[in-house]
């Protein structure tokens, strides 16, 4: 199902996929989910959240189990660099990835926009 999910999805849109996600951890209180929306209006809710699920987290999964030297594979908020070296966050709290369908889309801030452009 990923590669049917991906195969939607421009390497433009990905990068700017990404750039959002990384952008708005949840350990700094940030909800990526609204983000995503105004990034994406042309894209319903539901294909965000299908191409997060299906393509991005286990894309992820996947970097994280090749990388040996990244023993905590429990930390969700990674972002690869240029030369494939990972950058953590250190909290000490878990990150969660609050599922979009309850949240109010009246919290979103245009305000953080550039930062996508």
């Amino acid at each position: 199902m990923g590669e049917q999910v991906a195969e939607k999805w421009t390497p433009e849109d990905e990068h700017l996929f990404h750039k959002v996600i990384f952008n708005n951890p949840a350990s700094l209180n940030k909800n990526f989910w609204n983000y995503l929306s105004i990034v994406f209006p042309s894209r319903s809710k539901k294909e965000i959240v299908s191409y997060y699920f299906n393509v991005f987290m286990l894309r992820k999964r996947a970097e994280q189990n090749r990388n040996h030297l990244n023993a905590d594979s429990d930390n969700d908020e990674w972002q690869g660099s240029d030369d494939n070296e990972i950058a953590t966050h250190d909290e000490d709290e878990d990150s969660v990835a609050e599922y979009p369908i309850y949240q109010d889309d009246t919290n979103c801030n245009d305000n953080h926009m550039e930062d996508y452009d």
